[in-house]
């Protein structure tokens, strides 16, 4: 990896050069000096941490998984009740083997002999999530799934990501019941470009209403956004949240600028010079004029980024974005098939079975540290490599569009750290005219 020199201009036309080294997150003045992180509330720590590097997986040096399981992504199947204009696993409908009750029945009696039950053996420290599809059009096996796993494992937290549609009182109390953290995917202003909106139906969104008005008071409801060419403005989102419930502290999240899984991701995604610059500047002045820093996700981003400045954050440490390449993270299916993630259900990405869950093999993914675009970018402490395991045209449109993002989102904190704007970054690109 290489040295990055970032011209930074003031609002009369100064300007100056800083050097930004993301392979051991240093930033300093051209005479060596660090940067002062005071104006984001970073000091720099004088501590030495013993750094764990990231395991560098690829097709021929596959990752494992593991009985200690901390990130438990269930998938019911892919159906779905709507038909959207993107989705990550459209491509998978059909793909998955059918399921019925008795494969819920046997799920929960086999989970304790090849999970170790969390760090208490009754749940703890394990996100136990489930996927559709819509999950909710799986409601004869979510209902005594979840409520077989938190009968045993009471102290595991239960997620759901739903698109809201098919939510009612008794889903409502059901969910209140079992402590779920619930994220409503939906695109806000954005919507009518993705697919149907739940809250042009009354009785739907009054529904997302009723569970907003549940779930807000405990921390655990939130709205998901997927940002595109022609609806990325953080800000417009979060308003539309913000009228929709009534609630000035909705918590809205980001998927940032959506990864391309099938040709309609593709005809959503900037696709030339001009439409990605114009989607990175309207982010950068959504961070300057401070609207997108109340988006949670994007908060959290820069947080992560000052603290790896602080604490000189090696890239080697540096996992991909989703976890997903992490032992302790695994993609699983009601009939204990263990596959590349949640997102996929064909043969192609089949890695193994929880029968034998120490010869599973992450055979489909390639670490970001094994991509010469990775390697050759100035973002990749903020990006941490965005899908790990896309391939040819589609790795190189999500190359594309998770630069554009997280440039904005360098450019923004170096802003908030220096109340500067980066005009110009020199250095080694991801591709030759990228």
């Amino acid at each position: 990896m290489a040295v990055y020199t970032i011209t930074l201009t003031d609002p009369d036309g100064d300007t100056e050069r800083v050097l930004y080294d993301p392979d051991i997150s240093s930033l300093t003045h051209e005479d060596g000096r660090s940067v002062d992180l005071s104006p984001v509330g970073f000091v720099y720590t004088d501590e030495e941490r013993a750094w764990d590097a990231a395991k560098v997986i690829s097709p021929d040096q596959p990752g494992r998984k593991t009985h200690c399981v901390r990130k438990l992504k269930v998938s019911l199947g892919f159906r779905c009740n709507y038909s959207c204009a993107y989705c990550g696993q459209a491509s998978q409908v059909g793909q998955e083997e059918a399921t019925d009750l008795g494969d819920v029945d046997h799920f929960l009696a086999n989970l304790g002999a090849w999970w170790d039950g969390g760090r208490d053996g009754k749940g703890a420290g394990t996100n136990i999530q489930f996927w559709g599809g819509e999950p909710f059009v799986y409601w004869k096996k979510l209902k005594p799934l979840a409520e077989g796993i938190k009968g045993r494992w009471p102290n595991a937290e239960l997620s759901v990501i739903t698109n809201g549609s098919v939510l009612d009182e008794e889903r409502i109390d059901w969910l209140d019941r079992l402590d779920f953290a619930v994220a409503v995917s939906h695109d806000g202003p954005g919507q009518s470009l993705r697919g149907p909106d739940p809250f042009e139906d009354p009785e739907k969104a009054a529904a997302i209403r009723a569970l907003f008005a549940r779930l807000h008071p405990k921390g655990k409801v939130s709205f998901n956004v997927v940002l595109t060419r022609d609806h990325h403005s953080l800000a417009m989102a979060r308003e539309w949240f913000i009228k929709a419930t009534g609630e000035p502290s909705v918590v809205v999240g980001t998927e940032e600028l959506l990864l391309p899984y099938d040709p309609a991701g593709l005809m959503l995604s900037p696709s030339t010079v001009d439409e990605h610059k114009q989607v990175r500047l309207a982010l950068l002045g959504e961070i300057m004029d401070g609207s997108a820093l109340a988006v949670s996700t994007v908060w959290m981003k820069l947080q992560d980024w000052f603290n790896s400045l602080a604490q000189s954050r090696p890239a080697s440490t540096l996992g991909q974005k989703c976890g997903m390449d992490r032992e302790d993270n695994i993609a699983v299916d009601l009939k204990g098939n263990v596959y590349t993630c949640q997102n996929t259900g064909d043969a192609a990405h089949k890695i193994g079975h929880v029968d034998d869950v120490n010869e599973v093999r992450l055979t489909k993914a390639t670490h970001w540290s094994l991509r010469e675009e990775c390697r050759r970018c100035p973002v990749v402490q903020l990006c941490k490599g965005a899908c790990m395991y896309l391939e040819g045209e589609y790795w190189r449109r999500a190359c594309d569009n998770s630069f554009t993002y997280n440039v904005a989102m360098l450019t923004g904190a170096l802003w908030m750290i220096t109340g500067k704007i980066a005009t110009a970054i020199d250095g080694p690109m991801r591709r030759d005219g990228a």
